[in-house]
C-alpha cells in the first residue's frame, strides 16, 4: 500500500494586540522559525503539510507569515478564520489547495461582562478547511484549527468548565459530521484541557478522535522528545518513515490514552522529563513566560500542562501516528524570552491510501461510557441554575437602576432654589450628571447581559444537556 506522509504543527502564538508582550518581535520571530522549520523538512523529505495557529489575532502578522512560508516553502496556501467582534485568532497554512473552508463560532464563549477575559467579544470557535493531497486525489481531509474558553482552569468542580464542555459537544459533533462525509479528519489546536479532563473524554470518545501524542506513546512508534525549531532537520523528524510499520490492528479509536499515561505515573523529577514524558506545552519552568505566573498544584507537580493537542481521524485505521514532538521550546534567538507562553506541537500522521474507491465513512454512535456522560451532564446541569441566578441578579440589577434614574431626573424638581454660584452646588450637579450616566451605563450593560446573554446561556446549556441525553438514550 503507498502511504502519504501527513506532517502537522499546532503552536498558540499568544498574539492579542496591546496585551501580549513583545507580540511584535514574537510573531516575527515564530514566522522567522515557522519557514526555516518547514524549509528545512521540505530539504529533508518530511515535508509539513498543515500548521494551525492560535491567538494570531492581528491579520497583519498572519499575512507576514503567510508570505514569508509562501515564498520559501510548500506551504503556500493559507486560511485566517474570521469570528466574532475581534476574532478568534485562527489560521491554517496549507500545502495542498484549499477546496473549501468553514467557521463556526461557539455557541458559549464565557460572558461580555468578563472583560478581562474577552472571550465572547473574540467570538471562539473552531474553523477548518477541506483539501485533497496530490497522493491522494479521491480522498478529502478537513483540517480543523480551535482554541477552547479558558476560563474554569483545570481544577475545582467540573460545572466551572460547562463552558468548554459545550465547546467540546459542539466541536465532536462537527468531526462526526464531517467523518460521515466520507472526509478524514485531523483537529487541532489548545483545548486548554489536561489529557483526562472531561473535556478531552468527551473530545475523544464521541468524536471518536485519536490523540497523535498518546497513540505515538503508546505504540513505541517514536519516543517523543523536546524538539525545536532550531533542529528542524535533525533526529527523528528527519525520517519519520524511516523504520515505520504498522499492524494492521494497531490502532485503537479511544484507547490509547489509558496505556500511554496512567494517573498513578510518578511526576516527572525535571521540566526536561516533563517535555518527554508528559508532552507540556503550558505552564513550563522552562518557559519565560511561566516565571511569576500562578500555576495550579497539577503544572507546579508535572511540571507544565498539557493543553494542546494533535487529533485525528480516519475509518479502518487508515491514518496513523507515526511520531509526536513538543517544539519552540527555546527562547527566540538574541533575546530572554520564549516565543510564546505555550510551546507547540509537530506530530507526523501516516496516511494509507485506500486501493479502491472507498467513501471512507465512519458513522459509528461512538463510545462514550457511562461515566463521561454523566460527569458531563452533571457539571451542566450544576451549571445551568448558577447562570439562572446570575442572570435573574443583573435584570434586578437592571429594575433598580431604572428606579436611581428616575431619582436622579427627577431631583431638579423637588430641590429647593439654591446658588448655582456656589462651588458646593456645582460639584453636587456634576456628582449627579456623573451618577446619571454611570446608572445609565450599568444599567444598560445589565439589561444585555441578564436578558439576552443570560437566556443565551441558560438555553444553549439546556441544549447541550438534551443532546447528551438524547445520545445516551440511543447508546442505551
Amino acid at each position: 500500500m503507498a502511504t502519504t506522509s501527513l506532517r502537522c504543527l499546532t503552536l498558540n502564538c499568544w498574539g492579542l494586540r496591546f496585551v501580549s508582550k513583545y507580540r511584535a518581535e514574537r510573531l516575527a520571530a515564530i514566522g522567522d522559525a515557522l519557514t526555516d522549520m518547514a524549509s528545512s523538512a521540505q530539504q529533508d523529505g518530511s515535508p509539513f503539510s498543515f500548521i494551525a495557529l492560535q491567538e494570531c489575532w492581528m491579520h497583519a502578522d498572519f499575512e507576514s507569515i503567510r508570505q514569508k512560508l509562501r515564498r520559501s516553502t510548500n506551504l503556500t496556501h493559507a486560511k485566517f478564520f474570521f469570528t466574532g467582534a475581534l476574532g478568534a485568532g485562527l489560521a491554517i497554512f496549507s500545502a495542498y489547495p484549499i477546496r473549501e473552508s468553514y467557521t463556526t463560532a461557539f455557541a458559549l464563549n464565557g460572558t461580555p461582562l468578563d472583560v478581562g477575559a474577552g472571550d465572547w467579544y473574540v467570538g471562539k470557535g473552531t474553523g477548518s478547511i477541506v483539501v485533497r493531497p496530490d497522493s491522494m486525489p479521491e480522498q478529502d481531509i478537513e483540517v480543523f484549527v480551535t482554541h477552547f474558553h479558558a476560563k474554569g482552569g483545570d481544577h475545582g468542580p467540573e460545572s466551572l468548565r460547562a463552558h468548554r464542555l459545550a465547546h467540546a459537544w459542539e466541536m465532536a459533533n462537527l468531526i462526526r459530521a464531517s467523518s460521515e462525509r466520507g472526509r478524514w479528519v485531523i483537529a487541532m489546536g489548545d483545548y486548554n484541557s489536561l489529557p483526562r479532563s472531561v473535556v478531552m473524554r468527551l473530545l475523544r470518545e464521541h468524536g471518536c478522535l485519536s490523540d497523535a501524542w498518546e497513540t505515538a506513546r503508546a505504540f513505541g512508534l517514536a519516543k517523543p522528545t523536546a524538539f525545536s525549531s532550531s533542529n528542524a532537520g535533525e533526529g527523528s523528524a528527519n525520517s519519520p518513515l524511516e523504520h515505520f510499520s504498522v499492524p494492521e490492528d494497531m490502532e485503537p479509536i479511544a484507547g490509547s490514552l489509558a496505556r500511554a499515561t496512567r494517573e498513578d505515573d510518578p511526576p516527572p523529577t525535571t521540566p526536561e522529563e516533563a517535555l518527554s514524558s508528559r508532552g507540556v506545552t503550558a505552564d513550563s519552568p522552562l518557559n519565560s513566560w511561566s516565571a511569576g505566573k500562578q500555576i495550579s498544584d497539577i503544572a507546579r507537580r508535572d511540571k507544565g500542562k498539557r493543553l494542546d493537542y494533535i487529533l485525528y481521524r480516519a475509518p479502518h485505521g487508515q491514518l496513523r501516528a507515526a511520531r509526536a514532538e513538543v517544539v519552540f521550546t527555546e527562547l527566540v534567538p538574541g533575546t530572554d524570552y520564549s516565543y510564546s507562553d505555550h510551546f507547540g506541537v509537530d506530530a507526523t500522521l501516516v496516511a494509507v491510501a485506500p486501493q479502491h474507491h472507498d467513501d471512507g465513512s465512519f458513522s459509528s454512535p461512538g463510545t462514550m461510557s457511562e461515566d463521561t456522560f454523566e460527569s458531563a451532564i452533571d457539571a451542566i446541569r450544576v451549571a445551568l441554575p448558577i447562570a439562572d441566578r446570575t442572570g435573574r441578579k443583573l435584570l434586578v440589577y437592571f429594575g433598580a437602576a431604572v428606579v436611581s434614574l428616575f431619582v436622579l431626573l427627577s431631583a431638579p424638581f423637588w430641590v429647593p432654589t439654591v446658588d448655582l454660584a456656589s462651588y458646593g452646588t456645582r460639584a453636587l450637579i456634576f456628582l449627579g450628571i456623573l451618577s446619571t450616566g454611570l446608572v445609565t451605563w450599568s444599567g444598560t450593560t445589565a439589561l444585555y447581559a441578564g436578558f439576552i446573554f443570560g437566556n443565551w446561556e441558560v438555553r444553549a446549556l439546556r441544549r447541550t444537556i438534551e443532546e447528551l441525553e438524547f445520545w445516551r438514550h440511543r447508546l442505551g
